[in-house]
């Protein structure tokens, strides 16, 4: 049976923010007062596309053919401090493809993404004395902080499964970003656990590669396609290998750091579970028990923190399923039902419903309004 990791290490470190996390942090730069942290466009530093031009060349082709393409910037490779959307990523890896003939670029991209690119979030999972603690404490940081990154991790007998994502709904074809996040999942376990460790699976919920090939090469397992999610899995062994201790003096920087984070997240507290949802939504796991379980309380706890906060959690849900469903009409030409199905309603039927009561119009209403 599954069940999550922190059933088995602890309550990891609570909750922290993407205030301190540094290198590829991918928080937002946009004010809080004038829009809400759920409603903001995800984006991603360009640093992050820094090996890409050399990819590019790797793969015969200059990286110049591929940003004279309509709608991206010349300069996109140049702009120190840019930041790049993840729609505008989706384009520029269909570009590369386009011009490459190569269907992996994301793979190839995550190669180079490691563990410490994390920031904070790295070196509250180097603080745990074990790969378990430190894997647990990882997801903890990625899935509580204001970044569109998320993961998630389980135990299911004796394997572990493992998966980072990125938690914009627009996004029409994930191929890319399921590689990349691949890619970087496998980074993150191999630098806790070792050079020896290698995944037994690689799961992608997106259709068959033509080649499987660099997968199997860069990754170290063969892939499997079409599952029912994408993740990576490896023996649950691996979980109590211990880590190497760090020095005091780091131990105390560190703590310092994840103990004014998580009483940033708490100040806010409202604003913290909005994120978490927006996350949680894509994942389909938003029950009240399993977020206040993130948060490290009981489920009593939260909701009285909430009341003083004079909102509730249904009232929250409620409102990012709002703000998400306003979006993906907004900037997507998706189906009702797929929209449906981003915010987890039952049926079209039911989402329309829903939205009609809250904003007075029908979703196909509120687009032909944009």
């Amino acid at each position: 049976m599954a069940h999550d990791i922190h059933n088995d290490f602890g309550e990891g470190i609570g909750g922290v923010n993407a205030r301190t996390c540094e290198d590829l942090d991918l928080s937002e730069t946009a004010s809080s007062q004038t829009r809400d942290q759920s409603a903001l466009t995800p984006t991603v530093p360009a640093a992050l596309l820094q090996s890409l031009p050399g990819i590019l060349r790797e793969l015969e082709v200059d990286p110049d053919r591929v940003l004279q393409l309509p709608g991206l910037p010349a300069d996109l490779f140049d702009v120190a401090g840019q930041r790049v959307s993840f729609q505008d990523l989706e384009q520029l890896f269909h570009a590369c493809e386009e011009v490459s003939a190569c269907d992996h670029v994301g793979l190839l991209v995550g190669r180079s993404v490691r563990l410490d690119d994390f920031g904070t979030a790295a070196g509250g999972a180097r603080l745990e004395p074990t790969v378990g603690e430190g894997l647990a404490t990882f997801v903890a940081y990625c899935n509580l902080h204001d970044t569109p990154a998320t993961a998630r991790l389980e135990v299911h007998g004796e394997k572990v499964r493992f998966a980072c994502a990125i938690t914009d709904h627009s996004l029409v074809d994930t191929r890319h970003f399921d590689d990349l996040s691949a890619a970087i999942a496998c980074n993150v376990v191999r630098e806790l656990c070792g050079p020896d460790w290698k995944p037994s699976a690689l799961r992608f919920a997106n259709p068959e590669a033509s080649d499987h090939a660099p997968f199997a090469s860069l990754l170290g397992a063969a892939p499997e396609f079409d599952a029912s999610r994408s993740e990576i899995e490896f023996d649950a062994h691996w979980l109590e290998r211990p880590l190497s201790p760090l020095e005091p003096a780091t131990r105390a920087t560190i703590a310092t750091s994840l103990h004014q984070a998580r009483a940033s997240v708490l100040a806010d507290l409202p604003t913290a579970l909005r994120r978490i949802l927006r996350k949680r939504l894509l994942l389909g796991d938003f029950s009240m028990d399993d977020v206040a379980a993130q948060l490290s309380m009981h489920r009593r706890t939260l909701d009285r923190k909430l009341q003083r906060c004079a909102t509730t959690y249904g009232e929250l849900l409620e409102a990012v399923r709002d703000d998400i469903a306003r979006q993906l009409l907004r900037d997507t030409q998706f189906s009702i039902q797929r929209i449906a199905d981003s915010v987890r309603f039952s049926s079209a039927a039911n989402f329309a419903t829903a939205f009609r009561r809250r904003t007075g119009m029908t979703p196909t209403e509120y687009r032909r309004s944009m």
